[in-house]
């Protein structure tokens, strides 16, 4: 029987500590006031993290797991991102217009997050410079992902879409159930079957 991975808080938060001060070139004793508002939460498989009756300011690291984002329409779910370990996920909609957040959150496995809130963050960057700027460049690295992902949806050809979500996130295929890739991709299951079997006989 496999041995369930014993997280605690503390090591979390070191983590989280570590992955920002290097993707954002900030001093790590500035980020450790921001994280030591985080608190260790877990969540099952196919649990919903946030969902989309929710008008909350909730910030997440993910310390460790799978998170799908999602929304319904026409009474099907479409996939718009996967947030994987090291990722930081929240409403960002919601949180800057005050509008409802239509997405829902959801862990693919056991996931086990860092939150805190918007609203307390705000109240560390009004002492901390160096923080109000790391919470910009988070918001602006999360955009940036997903205008990428939209471009690629909107300009690229359905097996150049396929051929991108390979080059970055083929561990996903094991893990995320076909129905979900093709959503994000924004094709049928149907066509990525076919792109699938085309790929295996070149």
């Amino acid at each position: 029987m496999k041995k369930r991975k014993v997280i605690k808080e503390n090591d979390a938060k070191l983590k989280m500590v570590h992955y920002l001060s290097k993707q954002f070139s900030i001093d790590p004793e500035i980020i450790s006031i921001l994280v030591d508002t985080f608190k260790l939460k877990k969540y099952k498989k196919k649990e919903l993290i946030i969902n989309d009756t929710e008008n909350v300011d909730k910030v997440c690291y993910i310390v460790d797991g799978l998170v799908r984002i999602y929304y319904h329409r026409e009474n099907k779910e479409i996939t718009n991102w996967f947030i994987e370990e090291n990722g930081v996920f929240m409403p960002v909609y919601h949180i800057l217009t005050g509008q409802p957040n239509n997405n829902n959150y959801e862990a693919l496995k056991t996931t086990i997050v860092l939150e805190s809130s918007y609203s307390k963050l705000e109240k560390i960057y009004a002492f901390h410079p160096q923080l109000q700027l790391l919470g910009r460049k988070m918001i602006e690295s999360y955009y940036a992902k997903f205008l990428a992902h939209s471009h690629n949806v909107l300009f690229l050809s359905a097996e150049e879409r396929y051929a991108s979500f390979i080059e970055k996130k083929s561990d996903l295929l094991n893990i995320v159930a076909l129905k979900h890739i093709a959503s994000y991709l924004g094709i049928s299951q149907e066509t990525l079957s076919r792109i699938r079997a085309k790929k295996m006989v070149e």
